[in-house]
């Protein structure tokens, strides 16, 4: 299987505009299942909406520049899965 990973505010874009055998997943999502007023965050359901297949949790660019532990990047995969 193959798929990209745009920029978050690409997204929607990509998505409506790729080959469909191509899927997209998203660069991150929020360690939640459940919508509300959390800023900036994007979680499993609000991707799948816009037609995210994949998320990418745990990059080492997030873990390092912003101090992503292990425990949270298993609730990120966790809240993935669980969409």
């Amino acid at each position: 299987e193959v798929f990209v990973a745009p920029p978050m505010p690409h997204l929607a874009t990509v998505t409506a505009e790729l080959r469909a055998d191509i899927a997209v997943s998203s660069q991150d999502c929020g360690n939640l299942t459940k919508y509300g007023a959390f800023t900036g965050e994007a979680f499993g359901g609000m991707l799948e909406d816009i037609g995210c297949e994949w998320a990418l949790v745990g990059h080492s660019e997030r873990r390092s520049y912003q101090s992503e532990s292990n425990e949270l990047v298993a609730q990120k995969a966790k809240a993935a899965i669980d969409t």
